[in-house]
């Protein structure tokens, strides 16, 4: 059997991901914290109790793994717990390198975020992964140190690990409700069409879990970009306003206003 470890299988890519691959026929180990909500797998799915922070607890889960997918992130830009977020992406990181030091997992996919890259006002491709230097963000700070840690431990000791750095994820079963579809919610809630200047890259959630199986039987070690649809605010708005049958009145907000 193909045996994968899915960290932060509780959360929105993470529950996908155990789905996709329960679907191409691996035997599939979700990781999920005891405190944590936890979403209606399907009955083969394993859950593990476990905690990426902690690494005997992490080393357990992984043993007897072929692979491992590491989604584990508080996803929040909630000033008030950066230190939570901070942690969970840090520590990950580090004890991910460590039980790839090990040797004993085959390949592993790392889920890092296009937000280390920073913000983009051109619409050129992007032909190198180039990080920013910091963010006030909680959420971007963290990603980028993981990021870090991950990149250079896997130059240093020649570990497997490729990195994926998805867009903006949207799509169903977000279980705790991501920064990402509370977009859409939002605009839902409204009762008109709020919109500032500027656009978004989505990806829709199967599309992410789809490629990252992909990737994962690739031999080589690369990064890679999973970049979805660029669309404006304006056009976002207007979109989920006609699916939603709502009446199309937008009113446009400059972005120090909203800031």
């Amino acid at each position: 059997m193909k045996r994968i470890l899915i960290t932060g299988a509780t959360g929105h890519l993470g529950f996908h991901l155990c789905n996709e691959f329960l679907n191409r026929g691996y035997d599939v180990y979700a990781l999920c914290r005891k405190q944590s909500k936890i979403p209606k797998f399907k009955k083969k799915i394993k859950i593990i109790y476990g905690d990426v922070t902690d690494f005997n607890s992490f080393l357990d889960a992984s043993r007897g793994k072929n692979y491992i997918v590491h989604a584990a992130a508080v996803y929040s830009h909630d000033e008030k717990i950066r230190q939570k977020i901070k942690i969970t992406s840090v520590k990950g990181s580090i004890n991910l390198s460590k039980i790839a030091k090990l040797k004993s997992i085959k390949k592993i996919i790392y889920v890092s975020s296009v937000s280390v890259l920073g913000l983009r006002l051109n619409k050129k491709p992007i032909s190198k992964i180039r990080l920013i230097s910091k963010s006030n963000d909680p959420y971007v700070q963290a990603k980028l140190l993981s990021h870090k840690i991950i990149k250079k431990n896997r130059e240093k000791f020649k570990l497997p690990i490729s990195m994926v750095l998805p867009s903006t994820i949207i799509g169903e079963n977000d279980l705790k409700i991501t920064p990402s579809n509370k977009i859409i919610k939002n605009i839902l809630n409204y009762p008109l069409g709020i919109y500032v200047e500027g656009g978004i890259n989505i990806v829709y959630v199967k599309d992410i879990s789809n490629a990252i199986a992909n990737l994962l039987i690739k031999k080589t070690i690369k990064d890679f970009i999973l970049s979805g649809y660029n669309i404006s605010i304006k056009n976002l708005v207007e979109k989920v306003l006609k699916i939603s049958n709502k009446k199309k009145i937008k009113i446009f907000f400059p972005k120090f206003f909203i800031k």
